[in-house]
């Protein structure tokens, strides 16, 4: 926590000395720092609600995550030229043969979405906000969800852990949860939640706020089955929730890490904003901005995957000795 509040003093102090003048869409994003106030603003949520899915059961979990992901790091220019469909070639990794395969090419839509999934800084031009964009291209949007379903429950198995947990426990340890939830949501986090409930693998939801009550809490989530923030009131005592439609549960805090990783990204732009030219210096090499669609072709080389890894370039040799 000292550390985040030192780096946004150090952050708006660069801001007042440097004679750069960033972009007015890059300042207003570096200004928004209550990503729970954000969240809480319908215009920064997905214009559609949890669907589609395996067996039709709903993608809540990504839903969520990619609502949370989204609002620390995109970028809203709508002054400019809405996102385009191009794809460029890239090397496959594979030993020996370097096959070519298509990607998203800097600047596309399915691009943006690879960067909000893996929670990096991404200009989102054309669109005001996360609801202009999902609605114009809730299909993408809908088919990343789904297939980051599948990477997860089936690669990384992650639907194993939505088995885990009850879906009623005993009052102090509820009692406890509850305390070291309204803790998280104290300092500032949107607290990714699983809800255990009996007979369901497990739901998901964002808590946005806690109100101390005089036996208890209210707490303000942003749930993936409605359009507006829902109201849930904990009293102590209470050993679990009740879901409509689906009975008791209980909610446990998860992907903590996720979260500090694309607040990190943020605040590292921020940095980069303040020293000079916010997503150029980001990247470390043209602003992808600039990318002229028209111009990218089959011999289109892409040198960075979207986990920021470098890709070796099989072209040409440096000829760098080793000391």
């Amino acid at each position: 926590m000292k550390i985040s509040i030192i780096g946004i003093a150090l952050i708006t102090s660069l801001f007042s000395f440097s004679a750069y003048s960033a972009p007015k869409e890059e300042l207003k994003f570096c200004a928004e720092n209550d990503v729970q106030k954000k969240i809480s603003i319908s215009s920064n949520r997905l214009s559609f609600k949890n669907q589609g899915g395996l067996a039709n059961g709903g993608v809540c979990w990504w839903h969520s995550r990619f609502t949370r992901n989204a609002n620390y790091v995109a970028v809203f220019s709508p002054e400019k030229a809405k996102p385009h469909n191009k794809t460029m070639n890239r090397p496959k990794k594979f030993a020996g043969k370097t096959p070519m395969k298509r990607v998203p090419a800097p600047g596309s839509v399915k691009y943006i979405l690879k960067q909000i999934k893996y929670g990096k800084v991404v200009e989102i031009p054309g669109y005001k906000n996360l609801r202009e964009f999902s609605k114009a291209n809730r299909k993408e949007i809908q088919k990343l969800l789904g297939d980051w379903q599948i990477e997860d429950g089936f690669i990384k198995q992650s639907w194993v852990v939505g088995l885990m947990g009850k879906s009623k426990t005993t009052a102090a340890k509820f009692e406890k949860s509850m305390d070291k939830t309204f803790k998280r949501v104290s300092k500032g986090q949107a607290v990714y939640q699983k809800l255990q409930i009996k007979g369901v693998v497990a739901h998901a939801w964002i808590v946005t706020g806690m109100e101390k009550t005089r036996d208890g809490y209210n707490i303000s989530v942003i749930d993936s089955n409605y359009s507006s923030t829902r109201i849930w009131r904990y009293k102590k005592g209470d050993t679990h929730f009740n879901y409509p439609g689906w009975g008791k549960f209980v909610p446990y805090t998860e992907r903590t890490r996720e979260e500090k990783k694309t607040k990190k990204a943020k605040e590292k732009f921020c940095m980069k904003v303040a020293l000079g030219n916010g997503f150029a210096v980001l990247t470390g090499e043209k602003d992808s901005r600039d990318v002229n669609a028209d111009s990218i072709n089959d011999s289109a080389l892409v040198t960075k995957d979207f986990s920021g890894k470098k890709s070796k370039k099989s072209s040409k040799k440096t000829g760098a000795r080793k000391k």
